[in-house]
């Protein structure tokens, strides 16, 4: 086979047609490459053995593995999963796309699943699975597990967190780093010392035993093979013996048991007991879930289950239009005269030349993940020196978004004619009802739906939606922001920022406020600071009732300036998914770059993100203080 360059550093590991194992890759923010297809961006996931980055390969989504390797017994590990991957190929196990393996980085990288893991599901989206969706992925766990224990691997770390979810909810076994070959398990130095014996190394092998202090083995041999997570090893690793296809069996009973109780189980008399030989293999098991399901489908009439992670899909219909329909019910608010000054006339020629346009993706988190919001509206209240545009973005759910969606024109006419001239303290005063008002709205949500299901893990949800409003009234722009969304104005050719972030993370002063009101409520994970036991990152938001207790208020910022045609070019909306991969000064010199088109502007900007490598759903609405312009009008200019 001729030398192309398809293999490791080392030359122990040789790519194939399909994997390649010599790619290089480059940094999502850094200069592109014609050698480098791969683009790495940011941090999925941070552990003590490795760090999963989120990337592209090509327009494919990946996860780049990158490990720790900080001795040459580490390195190995690395060259031993990646020769395991390029072997294994099974639908309920994850497929490796490619590789760099060569120094600095060594990196994998696999498919991306876009669900993400069992884990994430369940403890931080509050899934509780149906039988149907236990039972189906039992069987697809069993089948994977059935084919690496078929081609001799031993997983040796089989856990919840390991069992990924792709775009339409099949899991797949993960994370390969400790798995071994089961022959060469068999053939170490640790099997042949305690297979026999006990805890305590008394039971020897025909004579064969090392002493060491107090009677145990010298060395650290014995503890390389005692590896997995603790939860879910089989009590003979605990006793020093080296995993086998029966230690695969036991995390697989405690994992299935958890996916389907929320709970990890203490005993059983069969998967997880204590003897090992006790243990059914995984192709017995397999072979008894499929008796299951066929027991459950016959009871049922059903042909087979489904993919069932939530209710099936006519009332999961049925239950989100219910929602929807019930947050965008009318509110009481009265409407009242504005108050507000009216604008001279050159003022109101400025408001009629505003125009604006919007993009909205959502991005790397998948279609059925979008929980932005946004809203252009001309002529508010019948005004037509009055614009509003606003950009909403849910977090826990999409609710806040929608109901802010539904609610805020209605929310600033009920406030206008209120306070007097003052503009910023009518926005103010709208984003604090709208706050109001969807939290007791929710609730009677969340009532009804308690008491139409038994999942206790209902009662738990409280979304939340950060927010950015600007209101043009006449020459002058009314900005309000709760959150992480951001307004920037574009004045002279550079970015004005009509906007602070409210996160516990960078912004100080809210740090100082939550700590001076609401003592203890800051906490860190992983080392960023979040509010509350639930963790929230913005100090300022819509909704999250669970969090208002802890220091997050809705009551926004406000900013109002003076709008000059002769200066101020365009305004940007846009939510994080946009501001954490693009700043304020690029935005505005693509803006400048594009044709004056809102919506041609806003959605270049949201390409970009995506060319960054966001990972989170991407919303931009661009507007015109001058109006748009045409090709031609920009053609004409930049001739001259």
């Amino acid at each position: 086979m001729p030398d192309d360059g398809n293999a490791c550093f080392r030359g122990c590991c040789r790519g194939t047609d399909a994997v390649r194992v010599d790619h290089v890759v480059r940094a999502a923010s850094g200069p592109s490459s014609s050698d480098a297809r791969v683009a790495r961006g940011d941090v999925l996931y941070h552990g003590p053995l490795s760090t999963v980055f989120y990337g592209r390969f090509g327009a494919r989504a990946i996860a780049i593995k990158r490990p720790k390797l900080r001795t040459t017994r580490e390195l190995d590990r690395y060259h031993a999963e990646l020769r395991m991957m390029l072997t294994l190929e099974h639908e309920n196990v994850v497929r490796a796309v490619g590789a760099s393996a060569k120094p600095p980085n060594y990196e994998l990288f696999y498919e991306f699943m876009d669900n993400g893991a069992a884990t994430e599901a369940m403890y931080a989206h509050g899934w509780t699975p149906t039988w149907q969706a236990v039972l189906r992925l039992a069987r697809e766990v069993a089948s994977g597990m059935a084919y690496l224990h078929r081609s001799g691997v031993v997983h040796r770390d089989v856990k919840p967190s390991n069992i990924l979810l792709d775009r339409v909810w099949t899991a797949k076994i993960a994370d390969f780093g400790l798995a071994e070959r089961e022959s060469d398990l068999r053939a170490s130095l640790q099997h042949a010392i305690y297979s026999t014996e006990d805890a305590e190394g008394r039971a020897r092998l025909a004579g064969k035993w090392i002493a060491g202090e107090r009677g145990a083995p010298s060395g650290g041999f014995q503890k390389e093979h005692m590896v997995g997570s603790m939860l879910y090893m089989a009590p003979e690793v605990l006793m020093r013996r080296v995993s086998t296809y029966g230690a695969d069996v036991y995390a697989y009973g405690i994992t299935i048991c958890e996916i389907a109780t929320g709970t990890v189980p203490f005993s059983d008399p069969r998967a997880w007991g204590p003897d090992e030989r006790s243990r059914p293999s995984i192709a017995a098991l397999s072979e008894k879930i499929d008796a299951v399901i066929g027991t459950y489908c016959a009871e049922r009439g059903l042909s087979d289950v489904s993919a069932v992670w939530l209710p099936p899909a006519a009332s999961r219909s049925e239950q989100a239009s219910a929602a929807e329909a019930v947050l965008r019910e009318p509110l009481d608010w009265q409407t009242s005269e504005c108050a507000f000054a009216p604008p001279t006339p050159e003022a109101r020629k400025v408001a009629a030349e505003f125009t604006a346009g919007v993009f909205a993706t959502a991005g790397a988190r998948g279609a059925d993940k979008m929980e932005d919001r946004h809203v252009i509206a001309h002529g508010v209240g019948g005004v037509p020196h009055a614009h509003l545009i606003a950009v909403f973005d849910g977090h826990r759910g999409h609710e806040a978004a929608e109901f802010a969606k539904a609610h805020v024109e209605r929310a600033i006419q009920s406030e206008w004619g209120s306070h007097g001239d003052d503009i910023a303290s009518a926005l103010s005063a709208a984003v604090v009802k709208l706050d109001e008002a969807f939290c007791a709205r929710f609730d009677a949500i969340k009532a009804k739906e308690m008491s139409l299901s038994k999942s206790t893990q209902q009662s738990a949800r409280n979304p939340g939606c950060t927010a950015v409003v600007a209101l043009v009234w006449g020459d002058r722009l009314c900005v309000a922001n709760a959150g992480d969304c951001r307004a920037v104005l574009a004045r002279a050719d550079a970015p004005v920022a009509l906007s602070v972030d409210h996160d516990a993370q960078s912004n100080e002063s809210e740090r100082a406020r939550i700590e001076r009101d609401f003592p203890g409520s800051l906490r860190q994970y992983e080392g960023v600071w979040r509010v509350g036991e639930v963790g929230v990152a913005v100090t300022r938001a819509l909704g999250d009732a669970d969090a208002k207790a802890h220091g997050v208020v809705a009551q926004p910022e406000t900013v109002v300036v003076t709008l000059d045609p002769e200066l101020d070019d365009a305004l940007i909306l846009a939510c994080d998914g946009l501001w954490d991969v693009v700043s304020s000064e690029d935005a505005i010199g693509m803006i400048k770059d594009t044709v004056k088109e809102p919506s041609m502007c806003a959605k270049r900007l949201g390409s970009e993100a995506l060319t960054r490598l966001s990972r989170d759903n991407v919303t931009v609405v661009v507007g015109f203080i001058r109006g748009a312009r045409t090709c031609e009008n920009v053609s004409w200019a930049r001739a001259f």
